[in-house]
C-alpha cells in the first residue's frame, strides 16, 4: 500500500488444517484423488479441444538475471531466499552470491524473522594467509562536524554510540545524517554498522550526488551488519559519495556504534563463477573455482521444516580437498562434535544444521564477516551474534548433504535436532527431490485450472521502449502457471504459539511481509483475501479455514486489526460457498462478516501506522464496500434472512448517494479519489483507485453525468501500447474491477485490451508485485512477492478463456470473438470443462458437474457478455 500525502501516494510501505502440497495433499482433490491431466483430458470429449498439456514442475525452469530465488512448501513456515522489498536489487542480484549462500525466512510468533546466509560455501586454499584493513570509520566518540543532519533530527553522541531521534514536529516520517566519504572501492568494498538499541526501524544509504541507492531497507533488526558496496552499487575504484544513516518515525531513536568501510585480503576463495536456476522444487546452482575445482549444489526442501543442501565436487586435482562451510548466526549457540550438529536457538525459533562427516574440523567462530573472510578475530566462545566456520574435506565419490531443521520455541531444539539429523541420515536425499518435484507437477496437473490459449489479445506485444522484450504464449503460460506455484507456496500453517488455529494464505511469503492482525501479520486483508479466492479452486478446505482465521479476528466493533485496505470480505465468503457448496460455513462466518462489512462502510480509508485521518474518505475504499454489500445482500439471501436482505439494500443505495456527493463537486466534475468531511477539500488521486466504480450495478438515469466522467478519465488516460496502460500504481484489485466494471457498461473493447495489457507486463516483468512502475519497462515495485502480480495472470487469462473467476458460481464470458477453453476447474467436489466455439456464438460445458441437457451443455454467449451457468444445469448431486 502506498501512504496518502497531498499528491496521492507517493511513498510505499512496509506492507505499500493445513493442506500440504508435499506427497499427501497435493493428490486430494475434492471428492478424492484428483485424475492427472491425460486421464480427464482424454476421457471428456467436451474439453478445450486445443488445449495444451499443462506443464511439469521442470518444465518451469528459469535461468539468467530475471529469475526467481525464493522456494517454499505450502504449510511450511520456512521460506528459500526471502527478498526485501525495499531494496532496488532483483532477486537474483539479491540473493546469489560468489560464496553460494542459502537465506532463509522464517514465521513464528507471528513475525517474519529473515536470516541471511544461513550457509555458505568457500574454497580453503592451503597456506593462504588473510587480514584486514579499515580504509574510514567512525566510532562516534564524539559527532563529527562532516555530518549533517535532516530538518527535525536530532543527532546526539554520547558514551561512543550515536543518537537519532526524529522530533514529533518534523515534516517527515524518516530522517537521516549524512556525510560525504572517498575510498577505493576495489581494495576497500564492505561498509559496516553496528547498530544497538531500536525503537522501530533504521535504513542505509548511499549517493554519489545523484539518487539514493538502499543499501539496507527499512528494518527493525539491529546488531553487527556487512555489506557489498560493489555488489550493491555497482560502483568501482575510487568513488566519493555520501553514507545516509536512516531512522524512521518520530521520536523513534536509534542508536549506532560505529560504520566503518573495510579492505579484506581474504583467506578463503569464492567462486570465480556461477550459474543459478529456479524451480518450484528445488534450486540448483554450479560454481567455478580458479584452482579448476567445481561444485554443483542442490537447495530443497526434505519436508515442510527441513531443508537440505547437497554438494558435489569435481576435483581435477585430487589433493584439493580443502573447504569452507560457514554461515552467520543470531542467538545462542551450541556446537555437537561427536554428531555434527550445530544449534542456534533465538527468542522464537530454533534450528539445527547437521553437517556431513567430511566436516571432521574443529568449528571456528568470528565476531564479523570481516573477520570470518580474513580469519582473523577467531573467538573462543561466541557471542550472540556473529559467523561459524568448520572445514571441510571434499570428496568426489556422492553428494555431502548438509540439512537445515527448524521448530519454533514451543517445540525446542531437540525437535529441530531430530528434524535435521533424521534428513542428514537417510542416503537418499536424491528420493526426496524427486519426491518434491512429483508433488509439484501433480498440483499443476491435478489440482489448478487449465486454459486452452495463451496468446494475448487486442494488445500490442512489443514494448516502446529499447530493449523492452516482446512476449509470447509460452512466457503466458509459464506464468500462468507460476502464478499457482506462488499461491499454493504461500500458504502458512496455524500458529499455535500465537493461538491461532487457522492457516493463512500470506500476502507474500518470500516478502516477508508481516503488518497485519498480530495473529495473524502475514495476512494482508486485500491481496490475502483475493488469494483466497483464487486457492479455492485449488484446495477450498485449506482457503475456507485461512477465511475463517481472519474474520475470527473481527472483533465487537467490527475492526480487523492491522493495515486497513479496501474489503473483499463478503465476496470472498460468497466465492467460497459456491465452490464448496458449504451453508454452514457461509452461516458461521455471517455475524463478523457484517460487523466487519459496516465498520469498513464507517472508516472508508487507508489505515497503517501512524495514518488515521477520520474526515479522509477513499473512492477505491467506498467502491469496494458498495461491491461487497451487494454480496452480503445476496448472503443473506441464500441463508433466508430476509430483514438483511432489505437492511443491505438500503445501505447500499444511501451510501451510493453519498459517495457521488463526496467524489463528484458537480455532476459534471471530473470523479476525484479523496474527500476530506472536516475541509470539504478534493484530491484528484489516481485514476485506477476510482474506475473501479464503473463495476457498481447502481448507476442509473440520475447520476449517468457521474459515470460518463468516470468513463471519460478512463479513456483520456488509457494507451495499450505503455506498460500498464499508461496507469500509475496499477494493482490488481483495481484492474480486475475496472475490467469487470468496463464490461459491464459495453466497453468490451478496452476490457479486452486493459487485461491483457495487464497480463503482457506481468509476464515481461517476471515478478509477482503489488504494483509496476513505468520504468525502463514494467519494473516490479511495492511489496514483492505480492499475490497482485499473481492474480492477474490466473484471472486475466481465465477471462481470455472464456471463464469469470470472481463470481465463484461459474460466469461465462466471450471476451473476445476468438477461440478458447477451460478444463479441471473443480467446484463442489466435481469437474467443470469448457470450449468457446465461435462459429456457434456458445461455450460447451462438459464434467461432472454439468447436466446432461442440451441448453445446459451449451451456453450462447455473446461477445462482450457474462452468462451465469443457469442453477438447474448443476449436477442433480445439489
Amino acid at each position: 500500500m502506498t501512504s496518502p500525502t497531498a499528491g496521492g501516494r507517493a511513498r510505499t510501505t512496509r506492507r505499500t488444517f493445513v493442506a500440504r502440497t508435499g506427497a499427501a495433499s497435493a493428490l486430494l482433490a475434492l471428492g478424492g484423488l484428483a485424475r492427472p491431466w491425460s486421464a480427464w483430458a482424454d476421457a471428456d470429449a467436451t474439453s478445450a479441444g486445443s488445449l495444451s498439456k499443462p506443464p511439469r514442475s521442470a518444465d518451469l525452469r528459469e535461468t539468467g538475471d530475471l529469475q526467481r530465488r525464493w522456494m517454499s512448501l505450502s504449510g511450511s513456515r520456512l521460506v528459500v531466499n526471502p527478498f526485501d522489498f525495499n531494496t532496488s536489487l532483483r532477486p537474483a542480484e539479491y540473493n546469489n552470491g560468489s560464496h553460494l549462500p542459502l537465506h532463509v525466512g522464517y514465521y513464528a510468533a507471528a513475525r517474519a524473522h529473515r536470516l541471511l546466509d544461513t550457509l555458505m560455501l568457500y574454497r580453503k586454499p592451503e597456506g593462504r594467509t588473510g587480514g584486514l584493513d579499515v580504509a574510514w570509520a567512525d566510532e562516534f566518540e564524539s559527532l563529527s562536524e562532516d555530518w549533517t543532519a535532516d530538518p527535525g533530527l536530532e543527532a546526539t553522541v554520547s558514551d561512543g554510540q550515536l543518537r537519532l531521534n526524529l522530533s514529533a514536529d518534523a515534516s517527515n516520517w524518516w530522517g537521516s545524517v549524512q556525510r560525504w566519504v572517498e575510498v577505493d572501492l576495489d581494495e576497500s568494498p564492505y561498509i559496516e554498522v553496528s547498530i544497538t538499541e531500536l525503537a522501530d526501524a533504521w535504513a542505509l544509504r548511499v549517493n554519489d550526488g545523484g539518487a539514493d541507492i538502499t543499501i539496507q531497507g527499512d528494518t527493525n533488526d539491529q546488531g553487527q551488519f556487512t555489506y557489498d558496496l560493489r555488489k550493491l552499487t555497482g560502483w568501482q575504484g575510487t568513488k566519493r559519495f555520501r553514507v545516509r544513516l536512516v531512522v524512521a518515525v518520530w521520536e523513534k531513536p536509534a542508536k549506532f556504534d560505529y560504520v566503518r568501510i573495510v579492505g579484506v585480503r581474504s583467506a578463503v576463495e569464492d567462486a570465480q563463477s556461477f550459474e543459478t536456476a529456479w524451480l518450484p522444487h528445488e534450486l540448483p546452482a554450479t560454481a567455478e573455482y580458479e584452482s579448476g575445482a567445481s561444485v554443483e549444489l542442490h537447495d530443497y526442501f526434505a519436508d515442510e521444516n527441513t531443508l537440505l543442501r547437497s554438494l558435489s565436487f569435481d576435483l581435477p586435482d585430487p589433493t584439493d580437498l580443502g573447504w569452507l562451510i560457514g554461515g552467520r548466526y543470531k542467538g545462542d549457540v551450541s556446537w555437537d562434535g561427536s554428531a555434527r550438529v550445530l544449534t542456534v536457538a533465538a527468542d522464537a525459533y530454533t534450528y539445527a544444521v547437521a553437517l556431513p562427516d567430511a566436516s571432521s574440523g574443529k568449528l571456528e567462530y568470528y565476531p564479523r564477516l570481516v573477520d570470518f573472510l580474513s580469519d582473523t578475530g577467531a573467538v573462543d566462545s561466541p557471542g550472540s551474534e556473529g559467523y561459524w566456520a568448520v572445514e571441510l574435506t571434499a570428496a568426489s565419490d556422492g553428494p555431502l548433504p548438509i540439512a537445515l531443521g527448524f521448530a519454533t520455541s514451543q517445540e525446542g531444539a531437540d525437535v529441530a535436532v531430530g528434524r535435521a539429523t533424521a534428513t542428514a541420515r537417510r542416503g537418499d536425499w536424491t528420493i526426496l527431490r524427486a519426491m518434491q518435484e512429483r508433488s509439484w507437477t501433480r498440483y499443476l496437473q491435478c489440482q489448478v485450472p487449465h486454459p486452452a490459449v495463451f496468446d494475448l489479445v487486442a494488445a500490442p506485444a512489443g514494448c516502446p521502449r529499447e530493449g523492452c522484450p516482446e512476449v509470447t504464449p509460452d512466457q503466458v503460460r509459464d506464468t500462468y502457471y507460476k502464478a499457482w506455484i506462488f499461491a499454493a507456496a504461500n500458504v502458512l500453517p496455524p500458529m499455535p504459539e500465537v493461538d491461532f488455529p487457522y492457516p493463512q494464505l500470506a500476502t507474500g511469503k518470500p516478502s516477508m511481509w508481516a503488518f497485519g492482525a498480530p495473529q495473524a501479520s502475514a495476512s494482508a486483508t486485500w491481496e490475502s483475501m483475493l488469494q483466497i479466492q483464487f486457492y479455492g479452486y485449488a484446495d477450498p478446505a485449506v482457503a475456507w479455514n485461512a477465511f475463517r482465521g481472519l474474520m475470527s479476528l473481527v472483533d465487537e466493533t467490527g475492526a480487523l486489526a492491522g493495515e486497513v485496505l479496501p474489503t473483499r470480505a463478503a465476496q470472498t465468503a460468497m466465492v467460497l460457498y459456491h465452490l464448496s457448496g458449504d451453508q454452514n460455513r457461509l452461516r458461521d462466518i455471517y455475524p463478523s462478516l457484517k460487523r466487519h462489512l459496516i465498520w469498513k462502510k464507517d472508516n472508508p480509508r487507508w489505515i497503517h501506522g501512524d495514518h488515521d485521518n477520520p474526515h479522509e474518505k477513499d473512492a477505491g475504499f467506498v467502491v469496494s464496500v458498495l461491491i461487497d454489500m451487494k454480496y452480503a445482500r445476496d448472503i443473506a439471501d441464500i441463508l433466508e434472512f430476509d430483514e438483511d436482505i432489505e437492511f443491505w439494500e438500503s445501505q447500499r443505495r444511501e451510501y451510493f448517494n453519498e459517495y457521488l456527493a463526496w467524489f463528484w463537486e458537480t455532476p459534471d466534475s471530473e470523479p476525484v479519489e479523496y474527500y476530506y468531511t472536516d475541509t470539504g477539500a478534493r484530491n484528484r488521486g489516481g485514476t485506477l483507485w476510482i474506475t473501479s466504480g464503473l463495476h457498481l450495478d447502481l448507476w442509473n438515469d440520475n447520476s449517468q453525468r457521474q459515470l460518463d466522467g468516470l468513463k471519460r478519465r478512463f479513456t483520456a488516460e488509457f494507451k495499450p501500447q505503455e506498460p500498464f496502460g499508461n496507469f500509475a500504481y496499477p494493482k490488481y484489485s483495481d484492474i480486475s474491477y475496472t475490467i469487470y466494471g468496463l464490461l459491464d457498461q459495453g466497453m468490451q473493447g478496452e476490457a479486452l485490451q486493459l487485461a491483457n495489457v495487464a497480463v503482457r507486463d506481468t509476464t515481461r516483468a517476471n515478478m509477482f508485485a503489488e504494483v509496476y512502475f513505468e520504468w525502463e519497462f514494467p519494473e516490479p515495485r511495492g511489496v514483492r512477492p505480492s499475490f497482485f502480480g499473481a492474480g492477474f495472470a490466473m484471472d486475466m487469462v481465465m477471462m481470455n478463456n472464456g471463464y469469470r473467476m470472481d463470481q465463484g458460481w461459474p460466469h461465462l464470458v466471450r471476451f473476445h470473438s476468438g477461440e478458447g477453453g477451460v478444463s479441471n476447474l473443480r467446484l463442489r467436489g466435481r469437474t467443470l470443462n469448457l470450449r468457446v466455439e465461435p462459429e456457434s456464438g456458445t461455450v460447451r460445458c462438459g464434467g461432472s458437474l454439468v447436466r446432461e441437457i442440451p441448453d445446459c451443455r451449451e451456453v450462447a454467449v455473446a461477445v462482450g457478455e457474462t452468462v451465469p451457468l443457469p442453477l438447474s444445469c448443476g449436477s442433480a448431486a445439489f
